[in-house]
């Protein structure tokens, strides 16, 4: 798993510019179903983005919003966060549909970013 997570974030998880969580199931707690993410805290600002991925079998499963859930009331209830941003690729609807369930609002124009890719992302960037 610490390999499988430097793979995918390199630099940031080396400098601890990102806090990256396994989900599980309750029932099944030994399998991974996917990860958490929060990146991008800004202290001054009182903001961090959060993030995540699913594997494709736990997809329509309740566990995104669950997470998603979990991971602002945790921002909101036991830190000093205030804005809670996130990140969706322009054709990715139930990423979106999950953001929008959880209380999000989109800026509707797309931005470039880097996820790790060779080149940047274009993005919608999403709100709380």
């Amino acid at each position: 798993m610490h390999q499988l997570i430097r793979d995918l974030y390199g630099k940031y998880f080396d400098t601890k510019q990102n806090l990256i969580l396994g989900t599980y199931l309750r029932e099944i707690p030994s399998e991974l179903c996917g990860l958490a993410e929060f990146y991008d805290y800004l202290d001054h600002l009182h903001t961090v983005s959060i993030g995540g991925r699913l594997r494709e079998k736990f997809w329509k499963s309740g566990i995104g919003s669950e997470t998603i859930q979990l991971m602002i009331d945790y921002l909101f209830r036991e830190t000093d966060i205030e804005i809670i941003t996130a990140s969706t690729m322009p054709g990715n609807r139930a990423s979106a549909r999950l953001l929008e369930k959880a209380g999000f609002q989109t800026t509707n124009h797309i931005r470039k970013e880097d996820w790790g890719h060779a080149e940047s992302t274009d993005a919608y960037r999403w709100f709380l």
